[in-house]
């Protein structure tokens, strides 16, 4: 067997900067590129690369519940766990685990991606692309009577505005005097709290015991049922009502972290604090500095504007009253239906077409009759539930805004009611 050739220093060195050094290179070099031509460009693409690495963190994340290896995802593992478990301790090991696997990794990575945004830099968005938003109000239009768009409009149309040349942004339609060539020309940016709440609004006619019975899933008689009505109402309470806080709360946050009112060792901290403030939910384990229990919630880790959600909330009410009123209805709120209605659909088109051609209060004004966010038809809505909970539970409402410093081991724990605050609030945030 012939003997095995040792190289000599000289050559281990010479072998080193002939392989590995390029490559070395290679990675300075790029990032020379990226301290020294921060260009829009350039500077987009590196958020967008933090962003994508915490959305991997977020969607490989898994908890391993046992020694043996049984490890759950958010969904549906998780999910199931915390909604059929009844064991404290499992409950306490999830939460944890979940928030150490997503969040606690990623501390470091938002902190740089905060202090990289903060560098007058337009970050880059998510969401409805305009031709999306276009067809979802297509859609709609047409269950309502309008016939559809023609394939000449989609292709022709111009509906934001295009690069290298000068156009005349100011929105109108055109009639180009040839059968089924219609076009629209609008520099369209996207209002996302105005989007979410038109689907929400339809969502809110179709889910009426009325509705419901129209298509054959209600037996005739129920929809005329009392308990039946309010706990419609508490079902829809605690999807609208419950998020409110919620929603309100994540960019209270993000907004603080952006300003720099809240510096990183003080992340975890003021979220926290505005959650039990909010919501009433504290943490179900001690929390630290070193924990970042705001990035186990994806739409932080994606640098979603969370305030349009909480904005649609009480929007969808508004437009879900006015399009009830166009349709002549005069019941209950809650009950209204306006499906098929065509006075109903011709209120949405004409705030849906004109886009974002002109203040949102001059667009709402031509659903509403009003220029501003009202929450009237909100509480309009939930009056008979707001009523029975009054006579039920007179004024024992309420909780202390500060977190407890020490959250209570399990065997000090009330299982039905810690379970059911735990599984608010770890979907909530997860």
């Amino acid at each position: 067997m012939a003997a095995q050739r040792v190289e000599t220093p000289a050559q281990i060195l010479e072998k080193y900067e002939r392989e590995t050094l390029p490559k070395w290179n290679m990675v300075s070099e790029a990032g020379w590129q990226q301290k020294t031509n921060v260009t829009d460009k350039n500077m987009a693409i590196f958020l967008q690369t933090v962003i994508s690495e915490m959305e991997q963190i977020y969607s490989k994340a898994e908890v391993c519940m046992n020694p043996s290896g049984d490890c759950l995802k958010l969904e549906p593992g998780l999910a199931e766990l915390m909604r059929s478990s009844r064991d404290c301790q499992n409950l306490s090991d999830a939460w944890r685990g979940w928030r150490d696997q997503s969040g606690k990794k990623m501390k470091d990575m938002y902190q740089e991606y905060v202090q990289l945004s903060n560098e007058n830099v337009q970050i880059l968005g998510k969401g409805y692309t305009t031709k999306k938003m276009f067809q979802t109000a297509e859609d709609f239009f047409y269950s309502l009577g309008l016939d559809n768009m023609t394939q000449i409009f989609w292709e022709k149309s111009m509906l934001e505005r295009p690069e290298g040349r000068e156009v005349v942004c100011h929105p109108s339609a055109w009639d180009m005097k040839k059968q089924d060539d219609f076009r629209i020309k609008m520099c369209t940016t996207i209002n996302h709290a105005f989007h979410e709440a038109v689907g929400d609004t339809i969502a809110l006619s179709v889910q009426t015991p009325s509705h419901l019975k129209s298509i054959g899933l209600l037996k005739a008689g129920d929809e005329q049922d009392k308990e039946a009505d309010l706990n419609f109402l508490m079902l829809m309470a605690l999807e609208k009502i419950a998020f409110l806080p919620f929603g309100y709360l994540i960019d209270q946050w993000r907004w603080s972290v952006f300003r720099g009112d809240t510096p990183p060792e003080q992340y975890n901290n003021e979220w926290w604090h505005l959650r039990c403030r909010l919501q009433g939910i504290s943490p179900a384990v001690k929390r630290g500095a070193d924990d970042f229990d705001p990035a186990a919630k994806y739409h932080v880790v994606a640098n979603f504007a969370y305030i349009q959600y909480f904005v649609s909330f009480v929007l969808q009410f508004q437009f879900y009253k006015a399009a009830c009123v166009a349709a002549g209805y005069t019941g209950p709120l809650y009950k209204c239906d306006f499906y098929n209605n065509k006075a109903a659909g011709e209120k949405f088109k004409s705030m849906l077409q004109l886009g974002s051609s002109l203040p949102w209060p001059e667009a709402m004004e031509r659903m509403t009759g009003q220029r501003h966010m009202d929450a009237g038809p909100l509480v309009e809505y939930f009056e008979p539930l707001l009523d029975f909970l009054r006579k039920e539970n007179g004024d024992d409402y309420g909780w202390e805004e500060k977190c407890p410093e020490n959250p209570p081991p399990c065997n000090a724990r009330t299982t039905k009611l810690d379970t059911s605050l735990w599984t608010v609030s770890f979907r909530a945030s997860g």
